[in-house]
């Protein structure tokens, strides 16, 4: 599992929002379980879904469906992330601003990978920038 070391080790920074039949494959008190029952007809979110998601700010979200996911689209948009990053699709140029290309399914691990990347050096940057911020004041 590419992303699971990063999960790990980045608790405290990620939501993970996963459909609830499988947020068994997920060891993280920061995952917000998507009930089918809670999506419209389209797909969406409904209002109390909604409410769950988006009660804390994000500053990257990231799309981690290869094909077009009304939910996860959604979710993208309606956070307001300035770091929104999904799969390169016909229209992931409305939706993402940082988008992965892989050349067929065989390649989807080093997407996965190049995601991963961007949000670690994404992170790091953040806590230098932090650590560099409290040197200042101190």
């Amino acid at each position: 599992m590419v992303f699971r070391p990063f999960i790990h080790e980045n608790q405290k920074k990620i939501k993970i929002l996963i459909p609830e039949c499988y947020t068994g494959l997920i060891e993280s008190g920061n995952v917000i379980p998507i009930p089918e029952v809670q999506l419209d007809k389209k797909k969406l979110p409904t209002t109390s879904l909604n409410k769950k998601i988006f009660k804390d700010s994000y500053y990257a979200v990231c799309d981690l469906n290869r094909m077009f996911n009304p939910t996860a689209v959604y979710v993208a948009i309606k956070s307001n992330a300035e770091m929104k990053i999904g799969f390169k699709t016909k229209h992931s140029d409305h939706f993402y601003n940082l988008q992965i290309s892989v050349k067929n399914k065989d390649d989807i691990e080093s997407g996965y990978l190049n995601i991963r990347n961007l949000l670690e050096i994404d992170i790091k940057k953040s806590v230098e920038l932090k650590d560099k911020i409290t040197q200042q004041i101190d």
